[in-house]
């Protein structure tokens, strides 16, 4: 074996040695996070801004009913903003409320379950 053979196949076992590594990592994050990104200290992107809007200028009235629900809500968007609410779903509404509930615009009274809507109070 001459010195020039040696040096290329050195290479190539290392080339190769690197690539099975990154592999190996990639696998291992993979793994370890379930195929999910990991977890990072910044808030998550929220999608339907839209929707928390347009349910916030019907607190005041929905402070009067002193409690309320996911049917309400959408029931009142289907009124009032009829072309928004034919492209939301009760369970868009349901999600935009607990949003609301963790941003301190609202607070939950009685959390739902199955089919039962959580009850909620303008605070």
């Amino acid at each position: 074996m001459r010195e020039s053979e040696y040096l290329r196949l050195k290479a190539q076992i290392e080339k190769d040695c690197q690539q099975k590594l990154q592999a190996l990592e990639t696998v291992w994050q993979l793994a370890s996070t379930n195929g999910h990104k990991p977890v990072t200290s910044r808030k998550r992107r929220r999608r339907n801004g839209g929707l928390n809007s347009a349910i916030t200028p019907l607190l005041p009235e929905l402070k009067q009913q002193d409690t309320f629900s996911q049917p309400q809500v959408f029931t009142m968007l289907q009124e009032k903003q009829p072309e928004l609410a034919a492209t939301i779903t009760p369970a868009a509404v349901s999600s935009a409320l607990r949003r609301m509930e963790e941003d301190g615009l609202i607070s939950l009274v009685v959390q739902g379950a199955g089919q039962r809507a959580s009850t909620y109070r303008v605070k």
